[in-house]
């Protein structure tokens, strides 16, 4: 992988392709790219929506809202490397810190079905949100 112009090796926190790149996925394994910000606090359908219309511009077809593997070993493990630093809501309040993944969780006790899984970026809490409750997403490509 080689940052602008080709000449460099790129690192993780690097901006590379209109965004930061976050390594290897830790899902697909190929290389990773994450928005330079948070496309808001959006529900899940709005997320998928976001990540439809992000697919629109070249570059980033296979934009998507991360699954929880990605978020928690691309995005929380590198949040202050680079350009990534600085730029994740940290602040330990729910739901503002805790980004939501594509990944479902399943209660074992509460009997609320399926439910998108989330990431707290100050202490890596990773919990459930309601599919309409809004939480941070930061898209990846």
């Amino acid at each position: 992988m080689t940052g602008f112009g080709g000449n460099s090796k790129l690192h993780i926190g690097d901006p590379d392709a209109g965004g930061v790149y976050v390594g290897l996925s830790a899902t697909t394994g190929k290389p990773l790219h994450a928005a330079f910000t948070d496309a808001g606090c959006l529900t899940l359908d709005e997320a998928y929506a976001a990540a439809a219309e992000m697919r629109k511009l070249p570059g980033r077809e296979s934009a998507h809202v991360p699954t929880l593997a990605e978020l928690s070993k691309n995005l929380f493990d590198n949040k202050d490397k680079g350009k990534l630093s600085g730029t994740f809501n940290t602040s330990g309040e729910y739901p503002a810190s805790y980004y939501r993944s594509s990944t479902m969780y399943k209660p074992n006790t509460w009997g609320l079905g399926f439910c998108p899984s989330v990431d707290g970026f100050s202490d890596r809490d990773q919990c459930f949100i309601g599919l309409y409750d809004r939480a941070p997403v930061r898209l990846v490509w």
